[in-house]
């Protein structure tokens, strides 16, 4: 169930990376940000079959497809999906902001990292991208560049509720520690 509300919470971010997506990456897309998981793997599995995908939309499909992978619980399809995308499009800062959080949720934070600045590399705009390695360097207990990630995405995003929530964590748990509960 934790997967599922995270890729939902995550899909939900990125609608903003593909605005002009092909027909089918759009239903895909749209299948994911409706937590359709199930419905989405079986539209992107037929639009990748269909050859008729050029290579940008086809690591689209790949990158939207491992979305809905991460939302029925699939990591290692998910990874996989991603790894393709990548793959047709080294310049997709989706897919590795995809593939960052699936190694995020496995706890593998050093993959996670390189994946995450990667995509930011790639578009320093993804608020999504910063507000994931934000977590992670708070759980790193990198506390100075969590903030600067966290603080950036919310710039980039004033509504991006999981950057925010995560931040407000971040403060009240420094704010406890200088005080010395915590």
């Amino acid at each position: 169930m934790k997967l599922a509300i995270a890729a939902l919470l995550c899909s939900a971010c990125l609608a903003v990376f593909f605005p002009s997506a092909g027909r089918a990456t759009g239903a895909c897309r749209d299948l994911v940000m409706q937590g359709r998981f199930a419905r989405a793997v079986e539209e992107c599995t037929a639009g990748i079959a269909s050859g008729k995908l050029s290579k940008e939309e086809l690591a689209a499909e790949h990158t939207w497809r491992g979305f809905a992978y991460v939302g029925t619980g699939d990591v290692q399809k998910a990874m996989g999906d991603f790894d393709r995308a990548i793959g047709l499009d080294p310049k997709s800062d989706t897919a590795y902001l995809g593939r960052g959080q699936v190694h995020e949720m496995k706890k593998d934070y050093k993959a996670a990292r390189a994946d995450l600045s990667k995509a930011i590399e790639i578009n320093p705009g993804n608020s999504a991208a910063l507000a994931h390695r934000g977590m992670i360097s708070y759980v790193e207990k990198r506390y100075e560049e969590a903030l600067g990630d966290l603080g950036k995405s919310i710039e980039l995003d004033p509504k991006n509720a999981r950057a925010l929530c995560f931040r407000g964590e971040h403060v009240c748990g420094y704010e406890r520690a200088a005080e010395g509960g915590g």
